[in-house]
């Protein structure tokens, strides 16, 4: 456990840098790998709500930082963890870090299970208060992972919010459902730990030409790399075949209508309209299968709307404060005793 601040930091506003009383920690994966996380706690105030963030593929605490300031600031306290694979945590590939592989999704659900267990249950207490209430908060490869722990999980959180939840890859789109996972195998089984096509060691988006794909706000699309720069363990490459078979597993594991009938946590999903990476059909199919769901749509987002511009963002994060709002804060003041 560390309150250590970074001795300097990138030329950025100072809403995209550390937030005030930020703390970092270290914890031992299902595995006994050590994985990162950080945490803040709202000043001089009893949370209202604790939000736990679960990033996208390549992704890492920093990236989150404004997300983070935004959200103490309305008084809730904040939790981000790094999957194995990215950010400070655990590489797998000692020799080449920047390959992303995986070795199976079930992997990162035991590691948030643990974090969520061993680390965010037993601190998200105030003496005053009790117990404080849970929401999360996930983008893209984040969302599939909050899906399958939900489904084990039904009583952990009030509410989920999820950004462009991976449901499914936009490039199978061309593909047979039934095929997707059986082309993927006979891929990984060829490639293993080889990029796939197109993919490489990082490189910053400009020099890949593929800006406009993830935000459409100049400023906050750069994010992602001006903190790679700045550390370059945050660094992070494309996917392997190894990651992509395991992508497409469980894609379909939480496509079934028996695992989303299953969820009843109340999910708001959100939708860009210029996606390119994850399938937003499948986000709408999955969306009419849930018990308690619903979606929002941003036509003129790209992937990452919690990086986009301020009428989209802001857009989202005030339906996020209304989903905690109805589903956490409103349920929690109904129980209390005359």
């Amino acid at each position: 456990m560390s309150t250590e601040s970074y001795a300097t930091h990138p030329n950025l506003e100072k809403r995209f840098l550390q937030p005030p009383g930020w703390r970092w920690h270290m914890f031992a994966g299902h595995n006994g790998e050590k994985l990162r996380f950080g945490t803040a706690f709202p000043k001089h105030t009893i949370p209202k709500a604790v939000v736990v963030i679960l990033p996208g593929l390549a992704e890492y605490c920093e990236k989150y930082f404004e997300i983070a300031n935004d959200l103490l600031n309305k008084k809730y306290a904040v939790y981000i963890m790094e999957w194995q694979g990215q950010g400070r945590s655990f590489r797998h590939i000692k020799k080449n870090p920047h390959k992303r592989i995986s070795n199976g999704f079930s992997n990162d659900v035991k590691d948030l299970d643990i974090f969520i267990r061993d680390y965010i249950i037993p601190s998200a207490v105030h003496p005053e208060v009790g117990r404080l209430p849970l929401a999360m908060l996930a983008h893209s490869m984040g969302g599939n992972i909050g899906l399958r722990y939900l489904k084990d999980n039904p009583k952990t959180f009030g509410c989920a919010a999820m950004t462009a939840p991976m449901f499914g890859i936009k490039a199978f789109k061309i593909i047979p459902p039934f095929m997707r996972v059986a082309l993927a195998k006979i891929l990984y089984e060829i490639g293993d730990h080889s990029y796939v096509p197109g993919a490489r060691n990082y490189e910053p988006r400009t020099a890949r030409k593929v800006k406009a794909i993830h935000s459409t706000d100049p400023v906050r699309n750069d994010i992602h790399d001006t903190w790679m720069e700045f550390d370059p363990n945050l660094q992070c490459g494309g996917v392997t075949y190894k990651w992509l078979y395991y992508a497409a597993r469980t894609c379909s594991r939480i496509r079934k209508h028996s695992f989303l009938r299953s969820i009843h946590t109340p999910l708001l999903f959100a939708t860009a309209g210029k996606e390119q990476l994850v399938s937003n059909s499948s986000i709408r199919h999955a969306n009419k299968i849930l018990p308690n769901a619903n979606i929002v749509h941003f036509p003129d987002a790209g992937h990452e709307i919690m990086m986009e511009t301020d009428t989209i963002r802001n857009e989202f994060l005030k339906s996020f404060d209304e989903l905690i709002k109805i589903n956490i804060l409103y349920k929690k003041e109904s129980t209390k005793p005359f």
